[in-house]
């Protein structure tokens, strides 16, 4: 956030100066810097904030495959409900919601419908593996798209007593009437 703040103010001073950074030197050192394959990994990742991690956060919880309680949502390509989607439509909710990849337990379903939490079961796909996701562990995913819980086994104990655990997190404790 501080980058791109940083960024931001050089972008929008006045002065002569000012106006010489982004139309000369801007252009010319970004050119030349592109052309190298790690300074683009190093400016994407850094420009599009993906490498903000949160491990020592109380919201960050558990480890399902390679996916930790303080990753982003890996994206991936997803069947719900016989539709192709992703796993990021839901993300448009802006609320916190589960994701189970394969089938969900009725003790998940009976969960999360006690807790208020949208549960988003996704068919398994082979290609899932590869963005670290496990086959039926469930995800408590928060608004931002962070992974606040991954628990492996996919029940709903470890997700029960992490919301009971956080009475003090805004839109996460929205019981169902």
């Amino acid at each position: 956030m501080a980058t791109t703040d940083r960024a931001f103010a050089v972008a929008t001073t006045r002065g002569t100066v000012a106006a010489f950074a982004p139309t000369v030197l801007f252009p010319l050192g970004a050119s030349l810097l592109f052309r190298l394959r790690r300074a683009r990994r190093f400016l994407f990742h850094t420009v599009s904030q993906l490498g903000i991690r949160y491990p020592d956060s109380p919201l960050s919880v558990g480890r399902a495959g390679s996916v930790r309680g303080d990753d982003r949502l890996p994206w991936v390509r997803a069947l719900s409900d016989g539709r192709e989607t992703d796993n990021f439509a839901p993300l448009g909710s802006l609320r916190w919601h589960v994701h189970v990849y394969g089938e969900s337990s009725a003790e998940a379903r009976r969960a999360c419908a006690g807790l208020g939490l949208g549960l988003h079961a996704f068919a398994w796909r082979a290609p899932m593996a590869r963005s670290g996701i496990a086959p039926g562990a469930l995800y408590l995913v928060r608004p931002d798209g962070y992974v606040a819980l991954a628990d492996a086994t996919g029940g709903a104990e470890h997700l029960r007593k992490y919301v009971a655990d956080r009475p003090w997190v805004p839109g996460l404790n929205q019981r169902a009437s």
